[in-house]
């Protein structure tokens, strides 16, 4: 962190991944995991980082109801997608 190259590296990641990682760990309350294992860990960061973007999708469109029955349309592909990529088990249970 002394050199100036440092501190630019550091000065961009403080604008795109910490506020993230904060809201998550702050206001989601996600700040340990329940499962275990680095699959089962990773999938359960994956349906938080959804959360937290579906949020802010849905944020931005408020203002424009128009959109919102397109934006419901996208992320019900994205979340099926997601499900079928990394759960396959859970589509036989839930789908």
């Amino acid at each position: 962190m002394r050199t100036a190259e440092a501190q630019g590296i550091y000065k961009l990641r403080r604008q795109t991944v910490e506020p993230v990682f904060g809201d998550i760990k702050a206001n989601k309350g996600v700040t340990e995991f329940l499962t275990r294992g680095i699959k089962s860990v990773r999938t359960e960061f994956n349906l938080a980082c959804i959360a937290r973007n579906i949020k802010r999708i849905w944020s931005q469109l408020r203002d424009k109801p128009s959109d919102i029955p397109q934006l419901a349309s996208v992320i019900a592909s994205l979340l099926e997608k997601y499900w079928e990529d990394n759960c396959p088990t859970a589509l036989l249970v839930f789908g």
